[in-house]
């Protein structure tokens, strides 16, 4: 069964068009930190089914929105109740920039969190919690290996 979600609650990018604002980096740091954000209040809220995390096809991020090479999804069924969708980003080329994002998906009450695995200097690796409001370092992982973050959330 196809769900439709309604575009008008979808995150926008400000940047969409604008080839001089649109470089890769700026697109990752808004993905990262704006538009999964967005899309975990606004399903938090009611205003967007889950689904929305995984249905590309409506993101509506604009034609020339480019993540890179490297960058794809999926979602992973963890029981009746949870669901996670897991997003792996190109490598980080900056300080902050994130390897994995990960939006943990209570399916009784469609509730959601976001976790980020984000490159710290000297090649340290930060789990951290973000929503639109707040963005915390929660612990330092000494590996960047998806199935120890993976872990940390499930």
């Amino acid at each position: 069964m196809t769900e439709n979600i309604s575009t008008t609650n979808l995150p926008q990018n400000p940047d969409a068009g604008n080839h001089a604002m649109c470089a890769r980096h700026k697109n990752r740091m808004y993905f990262q930190t704006e538009f999964i954000p967005k899309l975990v209040a606004n399903i938090n809220d009611g205003y967007l089914p889950p689904v929305a995390l995984y249905m590309s096809s409506e993101w509506n991020l604009g034609d020339d929105f480019d993540m890179g090479e490297g960058f794809y999804f999926n979602k992973l069924e963890i029981d009746d109740d949870f669901m996670v969708v897991v997003y792996n980003f190109p490598e980080p080329e900056v300080l902050g920039e994130a390897l994995y994002g990960a939006v943990l998906v209570n399916k009784n009450n469609n509730t959601a969190k976001y976790h980020t695995l984000e490159v710290g200097p000297d090649g340290s690796w930060y789990f951290c919690l973000s929503s639109t409001s707040n963005h915390l370092r929660v612990a330092d992982i000494a590996t960047r290996d998806r199935s120890v973050f993976l872990h940390w959330i499930i």
